[in-house]
């Protein structure tokens, strides 16, 4: 398992990928430079801290719903997945090529969070230090991860049904209506519950229900690629 693991790792770290989290990380840098510069003007501690939160989380949440759409998809593309033949013919069943596959984007993606965070911390006690985190900020990133694999998985269910990586800008495009809707409780509440997203108001609130979307869309990924043709 381990060995299928590097494999899948070999192809997933490509130049392309590798590019593009760079300039990721590097935007998200100066963005903390500039949210932590901002910090400075305000008089209390509490709402800097909730600044410096709010600021780095839209951003986080953006950049990060953007590359776990764009893995998933990338990878699992007819071109870029055409060495799943030649590990299915070494007697490796579909279910443990996916299930892996599934696993190795989701631990790649827990240290691009991983650095996202490190990014976030370190610069806002190194160019404000008064700012103070929140013990419910960790949950608030945990969440996220679960957020950053259910649009993943979302994805992968359309990239597999049309096999065209321009597939992957629906749901993005959902994820960007149901940020600018998630303040609104009642007209859109059908709507959230399939499109789930998180604030800072809400930072242990919806686990539960991403878990249970995740699920459901691993399942379904999941049958979908076992009647795949190749």
């Amino acid at each position: 398992m381990i060995n299928l693991i590097k494999c899948h790792y070999s192809y997933l770290v490509s130049k392309t990928t590798v590019l593009m989290i760079s300039i990721v990380l590097i935007i998200h840098l100066f963005s903390c430079f500039l949210i932590g510069y901002d910090c400075i003007d305000f008089s209390w501690q509490s709402q800097a801290n909730q600044y410096y939160l709010e600021s780095n989380l839209f951003f986080i949440k953006t950049t990060g719903i953007f590359i776990v759409v764009f893995l998933f998809s990338y990878s699992f593309i007819t071109k870029q997945d055409n060495y799943c033949t030649l590990i299915i013919t070494s007697n490796i069943s579909r279910s443990k090529y996916f299930i892996t596959k599934i696993l190795t984007i989701s631990l790649f993606l827990l240290g691009f969070l991983w650095i996202e965070v490190f990014i976030f911390i370190v610069i806002g006690g190194l160019y404000y230090p008064h700012v103070i985190l929140e013990p419910d900020f960790l949950f608030l990133f945990i969440q996220l991860y679960l957020l950053m694999i259910y649009y993943g998985l979302f994805a992968l269910v359309l990239i597999q049904c049309f096999d065209n990586i321009y597939m992957s800008i629906i749901p993005f495009a959902f994820y960007t209506i149901a940020s600018i809707f998630q303040d609104e409780k009642d007209n859109f509440f059908i709507f959230k519950i399939i499109l789930p997203t998180i604030s800072t108001t809400e930072s242990r609130g919806n686990y539960y229900q991403i878990l249970f979307l995740m699920i459901i869309l691993f399942f379904i990924n999941g049958i979908i690629y076992q009647k795949r043709d190749f």
